[in-house]
């Protein structure tokens, strides 16, 4: 992990991107104060996620399906007093 004042960073960003792009973690400073952490962005999921992965983990109580009282419906709607 690099930390870097603003100054250095505006002064050669595309530099520090570089090493960004080559795994470095930047945190970014000013008066010895982090402000901000510079990080590769994760690779993209080569293939789809599974279907069906918590299957089973939990279950729905019929009543959910119920319809929501007047007074909740009401707060959605922002008519609450």
């Amino acid at each position: 992990m690099i930390y870097v004042d603003v100054s250095q960073i505006q002064a050669d960003l595309i530099g520090y991107l570089d090493q960004v792009a080559r795994g470095e973690i930047i945190v970014v400073t000013r008066g010895n104060e982090p402000i901000a952490e510079l990080r590769p962005v994760a690779a993209a999921r080569q293939t789809p996620r599974p279907l069906g992965l918590g299957k089973g983990m939990g279950e729905i109580c019929p009543s959910f399906f119920d319809p929501l009282p007047a007074e909740i419906l009401d707060a959605f709607a922002g008519k609450t007093p």
